[in-house]
């Protein structure tokens, strides 16, 4: 898909056939945050195909149309066999300065705004300037600490990284696919 050239789709292809879905962050967030708290299988299988307004029957076709549009694109929450993704952002966690950094760098309260399609805002989160809040936080735990000769350096980085920690037990978007594949 060509973000400049194409609009955000609103409907996933399930069997050959489309099916309109909630497309805006907020309705994503909260089916993100479903699967972080759903205890079983069933309340996550509840909580992804709560973003249909119509049901398909091809439930494993169906959850991972919902992973590729979570992701942006068709086979695009995809992980290499074996490698480990490393956890640098939480949608909870992180509230604060995704929402004041929008509002900042764009102008959008996100608390307000009556609609926002989640790939907009995932372009427009990847987009934030180097200097917002949410980017330093995920720079900080980017950085391999053990990677830093100076201990005096490796002890500061190693603290601001325990500040802007994530718990494990947070979704997103690196484990979605895996909170997903349970279910299929």
């Amino acid at each position: 898909m060509n973000l400049l050239c194409e609009p955000f789709p609103d409907k996933v292809m399930v069997g050959g056939r489309e099916f309109p879905i909630r497309t805006d962050f907020r309705a994503v967030l909260k089916m993100i945050y479903s699967l972080e708290l759903g205890k079983s299988q069933e309340d996550r299988l509840t909580a992804i195909l709560g973003l249909y307004k119509e049901m398909p029957d091809d439930l494993e076709a169906a959850i991972q149309a919902v992973v590729d549009f979570i992701a942006g694109e068709p086979g695009g929450a995809q992980e290499e066999e074996g490698k480990e993704i490393k956890k640098t952002i939480s949608y909870q966690k992180d509230a604060p300065y995704i929402i004041g950094d929008f509002l900042h760098f764009y102008g959008i309260d996100l608390t307000s705004c009556r609609y926002l399609h989640w790939q907009k805002f995932q372009t427009l989160l990847v987009g934030l300037s180097e200097d917002s809040e949410i980017k330093k936080r995920i720079s900080y735990r980017c950085i391999d600490a053990g990677k830093i000769k100076d201990r005096h350096e490796r002890a500061r980085i190693i603290r601001i990284q325990k500040a802007v920690s994530i718990e494990d037990t947070e979704a997103d978007e690196g484990r979605i696919g895996e909170l997903f594949g349970s279910l299929m």
